[in-house]
This record gives structure tokens, C-alpha cells and sequence, in this order.
């Protein structure tokens, strides 16, 4: 394979500030959990205790793999860059690798990641310019359907907390108050890097974990009541109900587009892909945990909710399910 240096990889690779592995761990579990995790009950609802649970695993386990290809990439571009500091022309990255006994010639730190190589910068080193194009379209395909669930979801669950504003004496639907806040706040710090946001992801993860704890907890409060759906009614294995599954769960363990940037300043890269495999089981069981209590406690009921209609069906988002009660 030979690969040339050229003009369009002079672009930042510094890492910047470290941080630890266990810090690496918390930016990961709240890249790959998102909002879209309040909407996996439904899908659980539609397709099944047991498929969604199988499907689940299975779109963990592609999610993990190909997360694990993102690290090999960045640790060949590395290699390459590296190599294209101490020489200025076409250069063999694995022409001559190893001699006639068998032992290789390649430095063993050469393919450390130590610059921050990003996806965009990756896909110009491999793919070329064509490939580059059609990466930059489904990332921004991808970006755009992200934002808008961010977009509705949050302003939206804001809007049934206070559903109406009164400004000189008239009421308006707080929902677009709500999104232009959201993104005042949101669009200045996707500006930032990971390193920038350490307290802010701190505090996201405790109040993440909090209000899944919390709806894991009502959710087995209610059944511990006695009010539950009773194991015979649930629903196990609904071969319908898999686009469902698979519209709503799609997105929950995707963080590939983000890895290059928290890879990179872990200070210790050893074990990475068991860094990551311990992410992906920590989310995978928080998924499964919030999904079958909430199919349990109110996968049997058939009434829309309300702020006066309690229990009720499982919602497109798991917290409406709380409203009014």
C-alpha cells in the first residue's frame, strides 16, 4: 500500500489536553447514550420482550465492531503521518515489513495513536476524494436527523411541563421558546472539544443516570403494587413489530463519528477495545433494565396519556408515561 502526503492532511492532529481512562469512560457511555433511549420502550412494546432484547444485543454487537475498525484506522493513519514527518516522499507502509526471519521491521510505537486523526480526515487518507464526498453526505444526513430528534424531544418534554407562556396577556404554545433556548445554549458549545466539556459531561451522566434510575425505580414501584402487566399478557415475540424496533433503536449505540476525538487524549490506550466493550455492556444494560420494567409495568395498558390518565400505553417517549402522575 503506498500512500503520499499531500497538502489536504496539513491540518490540526494535536491532542491536547489528556485525561484518564476512567474519564474516557463517562465521555463515552453520554456519546452513545442519547435521547433516543426514552423512545427504545416502544419499540420493546411493539416488537417484544424477547426480540427487543435480540435486537438489541444484535445492533450492540455490529455498533462494537465497527468502533473497534475506527481505532485500527486511526492507529494505520497515525502510522502514515508519522512516517510522512520523517520523509518527504511516496512512502511504502507496509512494503518490507518484516525480514527474512520472520521479525518485523515496523517500530512498535509507530502505530500509537498519539494524533488526533479525525473521521473526515480518515476518509480523505483512504477513500479519496469521491469517498470523502460521499462521507461528508451521510454524515451530514445523519447529523441532520440526530439534531431533529434533539430538536423535538427536548423542547417537546419541556412543553408538557409548561405547555402555554403568557406574554401581554396572551398565550402562546412555549414549544418554540423552548427550541430557540435549546439552541442558544447547544449550538456555542458544539463548538467545543471533549476536553473543554469535562464538567459538563460529569454533569450529564449524574443527571442521565438519575432520571433513569428514577424511572426504573416508579416503574417497579407500580409494580410492586401489584398494578403491573401480568407475565402471561406481555407481549414476547412480534416478527411485525421489528421495524419498529429497528427505527427506534438505530441510533442508540452510535458514537463512531465522535471516537477519534475521545480516543485520542485517553493518556493510557491500553486494552482500548475492553475500555470500550465495558461501555457498550454498561449501556446495553441500562437499555435492557429501563425497557423491560417499563414494558412490565405498563406494556398491557391501551389508554392515551394524560395529566389526569394514569397508568397508561407506553409513549413514543418514556417520560410522557410520568406526566401528571
Amino acid at each position: 500500500l503506498v500512500f503520499r502526503k499531500s497538502d489536504e492532511m496539513a491540518v490540526d492532529t494535536s491532542t491536547g489536553s489528556t485525561y484518564s481512562r476512567g474519564t474516557a469512560i463517562v465521555y463515552i457511555f453520554n456519546l452513545i447514550v442519547g435521547v433516543g433511549a426514552l423512545a427504545l420502550p416502544t419499540g420493546f412494546d411493539q416488537a417484544g420482550l424477547v426480540l427487543g432484547i435480540l435486537f438489541l444485543f444484535f445492533i450492540a454487537f455490529l455498533s462494537y465492531i465497527t468502533a473497534t475498525w475506527i481505532i485500527e484506522s486511526q492507529a494505520i493513519a497515525n502510522a502514515i503521518l508519522s512516517q510522512s514527518e520523517l520523509e518527504k516522499e511516496t512512502l511504502p507502509l507496509l512494503m518490507d515489513s518484516v525480514n527474512e526471519s520472520g521479525k518485523s521491521l515496523v517500530p512498535p510505537d509507530r502505530f500509537e495513536i498519539k494524533k488526533r486523526t479525525e473521521i473526515s480526515l480518515m476518509a480523505d487518507m483512504f477513500l479519496g476524494t469521491r469517498g470523502r464526498n460521499i462521507f461528508y453526505v451521510v454524515l451530514v444526513i445523519y447529523l441532520f436527523g440526530d439534531l431533529a430528534i434533539y430538536a423535538v424531544t427536548v423542547p417537546q418534554s419541556l412543553n408538557k411541563v409548561i405547555p402555554h407562556i403568557t406574554i401581554h396577556g396572551h398565550q402562546s404554545d412555549s414549544y418554540y421558546l423552548f427550541l430557540a433556548i435549546f439552541a442558544l445554549i447547544v449550538v456555542p458549545l458544539s463548538m467545543f472539544n471533549f476536553q473543554k466539556t469535562k464538567y459538563l459531561q460529569l454533569a450529564t451522566l449524574g443527571l442521565r443516570n438519575a432520571s433513569f434510575f428514577m424511572m426504573v425505580i416508579l416503574g417497579i414501584i407500580f409494580i410492586a403494587q401489584g398494578k403491573g402487566t401480568p407475565v402471561k399478557d406481555l407481549p414476547w415475540f412480534n416478527i411485525k413489530g421489528l421495524p419498529a424496533m429497528f427505527g427506534v433503536s438505530i441510533y442508540s449505540f452510535m458514537c463512531h463519528h465522535s471516537l477519534p476525538s475521545i480516543i485520542t487524549p485517553i493518556s493510557n490506550k491500553t486494552g482500548i477495545q475492553k475500555l470500550m466493550l465495558l461501555d457498550f455492556v454498561l449501556v446495553l444494560a441500562a437499555y435492557v433494565i429501563l425497557c423491560v420494567s417499563a414494558l412490565v409495568a405498563f406494556g398491557g395498558q391501551n389508554e392515551e396519556c394524560s395529566a389526569t390518565v394514569f397508568p397508561c400505553s407506553i409513549q413514543p417517549l418514556y417520560t410522557y408515561n410520568f406526566v401528571g402522575n
